[in-house]
């Protein structure tokens, strides 16, 4: 994404060691149609504060845009052990896929 906001974020590169989730709920199922696919899913780029939580969400794609909300509301709430770069948290972007399904 080229966006000013995720300047500040790092993309993961080697000899990174990446953040990993240590709390990471399930989205709730949002009220679709009935006949609307019930599955779905969403890919969002998020950005990863040194404290290891999730300050910045931007969907790149989402399926149905009835999963987008649910999907964005739920990443906001997971924490991560924060990356490390030379042995220090640093903040980063990182691509998440949450899939949909009833």
């Amino acid at each position: 994404v080229d966006d000013e906001t995720f300047a500040a974020y790092q993309r993961i590169t080697p000899g990174m060691k990446p953040p990993k989730a240590t709390r990471s709920p399930d989205p709730d199922f949002p009220v679709i149609p009935v006949d609307a696919e019930p599955r779905g899913i969403v890919v969002m780029l998020i950005g990863i504060n040194a404290k290891g939580q999730v300050e910045l969400v931007h969907v790149l794609r989402a399926s149905n845009d009835a999963f987008q909300q649910s999907a964005a509301t739920t990443v906001k709430k997971w924490r991560f052990t924060p990356a490390k770069k030379d042995g220090k948290p640093v903040p980063v972007q990182v691509t998440v896929e949450m899939k949909f399904a009833k």
